[in-house]
């Protein structure tokens, strides 16, 4: 594989500084212990020689940045803020006659463990302001001292082979043994050799096996998997490097190879491109970023050596970054439904998990053929330039993107963005993630994402105090993507109503606070239908089938759920436009049932000014009776709405003061004319409220949508087109003529046929069939599609032939589906191995294999 030869006296200002991983919070707890004041270890036997000079070379290069072109500003820049850093973790280091209890006085609350790793975190800043050229700390004695001491005193104290874990098991098996490598191996010459040993047999004894976790000890042992696992491989790749020791590193080699597997099942990598991790939750923007930062500093430091990695590997996680990571990030923004309790972290919205995953990605190019470097530089360069929020920040005027990125990192995104042989590129593609429950749909103007949930997906995961009121962000909820880049950034998530949102039919049920690490789905009454199917990789039909009287089912409290609502749910994505369709909707409760349409955030209040003044046109007349502070307004008789987009541009140098310029806004036609509830609110919350942020109020100013179902339905349905993007003028024209036709929507299907005003596509049919029995569609008072089951079928048809997906949503069918199309063909195109063709004429039928398909869309084509 190709790599940058970054070695220290390699000739190239392209290998400096990479930062460390972000922090990721695990999933375990325990009781807290006591330490033991360590015994001294004895010196490992040394193995064979090995090349663990060279990996460690590269490594102090990669922390330190080695020769730096300190006349490059944003490098100098950079460069003073490690320093600074460093010198105030100095000054605040308690002097060594003060250290009885703790080092600094704001990380002496030892029963937190995270106090713990955030101790080594600061040494870490202060060996990175010792080895960095430039700092004004650079080799400084003092500054090294003290770090030497601080390191022993922690040793002596809290980590060391004798000490009993206590409260989180991801910072003694994964934090703190990441940290130690990063800063025994850059300071490796000026540790001890003993201390330096002592450590590294602490390191062993917390993380002896990367496969499993050392505590709480159980039996069976809890699995290692994807990014913890890696996290921990890392740890004793480290271990070896400090340690001469080739034996661990290539054990660590060997245990990893377990990620490159598929799965059908739990933690890890799907067929479709799924990524699971706790079990149950789609994590690609979170744990899946840690992932790939993973495996690009494995790569980085076994370049050159006997673990290097070989080629299949290489194009395996290539294949992950374009199925996987790619598709759900639009113009810079990891969508949240990919990233599990994390969206409730303040300091980590949607486009700052965005760009930690594209300069991740960018990192993968270093490793790959020349053919594939370069689409995923292209890749990212389009992320990076399409990304607004960032490069329009207020307050920066320049190269506002890399600011605050490691100085590795900052140097290869400029050198990227500078070389003009690479051209951006965004993703378009519709796709459809039936393994983790998820669908997405890019469309040259906008983003669009569903999260869904069943009985093997949970809605949310909620854990170490986060994602508190995350209930029903997985139980349908959409998210549009439009030139309003920010719009689930900056306090989103600290101020929406999670009782109300985007795409959820609610019933204002309080379900109280969450228990860690539960599962929250439809658990009752094997109730599995949940998927769709994808075709052409435009269009992509999805459905849910919602039960909330099994939410609770599967809590540890054994409490009944206080919701009842149960119905159907489907959407059809067709180019710009999201068709939404409900049946039987049903509770008994009690309480008004309604579907959110929208519940959009708007031009947000500063100082005295209340913002939340975005236009809302109904029936191509202004709406005014909707002002904040007016409450909910029902209005009958809607054709179509629209909504006034806001934009990041610069209007006012304070940030998320937005206005309305330049930003299209958010259409909705109904193709039943409705009764909308609509609401303009200010809405006051706290980001401690949602996760482990401050308790400082913010607001934030709402516009919803919502349908009103009555209390207590028994068979209510709804219908709705979302036109994400699109000016009031526009909406109105497509309202007029808009393309789509709602072919079913209840008695056990739902369809939907659009037909385009350009391009080859001719006729595009989504349906989700829900009774095991099938049914039949169809189209002007002829059968068009028929299933013998339940199903997914999707249909693209050109004037010389047609495409069609198949899925199996509810994963449980081990035979076969038969699908009839009333079209005749001439021959066959393309066809997955599970497809079997029964005819061509006068109808096209197939019989599609879907036993252990796991959900995933089954292609075939056909010419007339």
């Amino acid at each position: 594989m190709k790599m940058q030869d970054c070695r220290v006296g390699a000739k190239t200002s392209l290998c400096i500084l990479l930062a460390t991983a972000a922090l990721v919070g695990g999933c375990g707890g325990g009781e807290t212990s006591t330490s033991a004041l360590p015994t001294p270890q004895p010196a490992p036997s040394a193995p064979a020689q090995v090349d663990t000079a060279s990996m460690r070379a590269l490594w102090q290069t990669y922390m330190t940045g080695g020769n730096l072109n300190l006349s490059d500003p944003d490098i100098q820049a950079k460069v003073n803020s490690i320093g600074t850093t460093a010198q105030n973790d100095l000054n605040s280091l308690n002097p060594a006659v003060s250290r009885a209890t703790c080092l600094w006085n704001d990380l002496c609350t030892w029963n937190k463990s995270a106090n713990l790793t955030n101790n080594y975190k600061r040494i870490q800043e202060m060996v990175l302001g010792y080895g960095t050229q430039g700092s004004s700390l650079y080799h400084d004695p003092t500054l090294l001292s003290n770090i030497l001491a601080a390191l022993q005193w922690l040793y002596d104290n809290k980590y060391n082979a004798n000490t009993a874990q206590y409260d989180n098991w991801w910072d003694w098996e994964i934090g703190i043994p990441k940290l130690l490598g990063n800063i025994l191996i850059t300071l490796y010459d000026q540790v001890s050799p003993a201390l330096r040993n002592n450590y590294v047999v602490a390191m062993d004894h917390f993380n002896a096996d990367p496969t499993y976790q050392t505590w709480p000890v159980a039996n069976p042992p809890v699995a290692m998997t994807g990014a913890n696992m890696l996290d921990k491989v890392i740890g004793r790749v480290f271990s070896g490097m400090l340690a001469d020791n080739g034996d661990k590193i290539t054990a660590a080699r060997n245990a990893m190879q377990l990620v490159y597997n598929n799965v059908t099942s739990d933690d890890g990598f799907y067929q479709d491109g799924s990524f699971i991790q706790h079990h149950y939750i789609g994590y690609i923007g979170s744990y899946g970023g840690v992932l790939i930062d993973d495996l690009t500093y494995l790569m980085y430091m076994t370049n050159g050596t006997q673990w290097s990695f070989p080629s299949t590997e290489v194009q395996t996680i290539a294949g992950w970054v374009n199925n996987s990571i790619a598709p759900f990030i639009y113009k810079g923004a990891m969508m949240d439904m990919t990233r599990g309790r994390a969206i409730s972290r303040s300091a980590t919205t949607d486009h700052v998990a965005g760009r930690a995953m594209a300069v991740s990605v960018r990192r993968v190019a270093d490793g790959v053929d020349a053919a594939t470097a370069a689409q995923i530089n292209s890749l990212v360069k389009g992320l990076i330039q399409s990304d607004t929020v960032y490069n329009s920040a207020p307050g920066c005027s320049s190269n506002c993107y890399v600011s605050g990125l490691g100085l590795y990192d900052m140097t290869r995104v400029k050198a990227l963005l500078a070389d003009n042989t690479v051209t951006g590129t965004q993703v378009q593609t519709s796709r459809i993630y039936g393994s983790m429950a998820r669908a997405v749909h890019i469309a040259p103007t906008f983003g669009f994402g569903l999260a869904m949930f069943s009985d093997r997906i949970s809605s949310f995961e909620e854990g170490n105090g986060e994602n508190k009121k995350g209930w029903l962000t997985g139980a349908g909820m959409t998210t549009m993507y439009t030139d309003d880049e920010a719009q689930f950034s900056y306090n989103f998530w600290a101020t929406v109503d999670y009782g109300r949102l985007p795409g959820t039919t609610v019933d204002s049920a309080n379900f109280g606070s969450p228990v860690d690490w539960a599962f929250y789905g439809n658990a009752a009454g094997g109730l599995r239908w949940t998927g769709g199917s994808s075709v052409l990789g435009a269009y992509t039909s999805a459905g849910m089938e919602l039960d909330m009287s099994g939410f609770l089912s599967r809590e540890p409290l054994s409490r009944t759920s206080p919701s009842q609502l149960t119905g159907r749910k489907s959407w059809f994505m067709m180019d710009d436009r999201i068709v939404a369709l409900g049946s039987d909707l049903a509770d008994n409760v009690g309480s008004p049932v309604e579907t959110i349409v929208d519940n959009r955030r708007l031009v947000a209040p500063s100082g005295s000014f209340p913002g939340g003044d975005n236009t809302l046109t109904i029936n191509n007349s202004v709406y005014s009776n909707a002002a904040l502070g007016a409450g909910p307004q029902l209005v009958a008789n809607v054709r179509w709405a629209h909504l006034q987009g806001s934009s990041q541009n610069a209007c006012s140098p304070v940030q998320n003061n937005w206005c309305t310029n330049g930003s299209k806004g958010v259409g909705y036609v109904f193709p039943t004319p409705a009764t909308l509830t609509v609401l303009r609110e200010a809405r006051t919350g706290t980001w401690s409220a949602v996760g482990t942020g401050a308790s400082t109020p913010v607001t934030d100013n709402y516009l919803s949508l919502a349908i009103p179902h009555g209390t207590n339905p028994s068979a209510a349905s709804y219908s709705y087109v979302l036109l994400p993007n699109k000016s009031a003028a526009e909406v109105n024209a497509i309202a007029l003529n808009p393309g789509i036709s709602v072919l079913g929507n209840g008695n056990g299907i739902h369809s939907v046929m659009y037909t385009p005003t350009g391009g080859s596509v001719t006729r595009v049919v989504g349906a989700n069939f829900w009774l095991p029995t099938g049914g039949t569609v169809n189209v002007n008072s002829q059968s068009y599609v028929t299933s013998s089951a339940k199903a997914s079928v999707t249909v693209a048809e050109t004037a010389s032939g047609l495409s069609v997906a198949v899925s199996d949503p509810t994963e449980a069918n081990t035979g076969t589906v038969t699908v009839e199309i009333n079209r005749g063909a001439r021959s066959v195109g393309t066809l997955d191995s599970a497809v079997t063709v029964l005819q061509l004429k006068p109808t096209i039928k197939l019989a599609v294999n879907v036993n252990a398909a796991h959900g995933r869309s089954i292609a075939a084509s056909f010419n007339f």
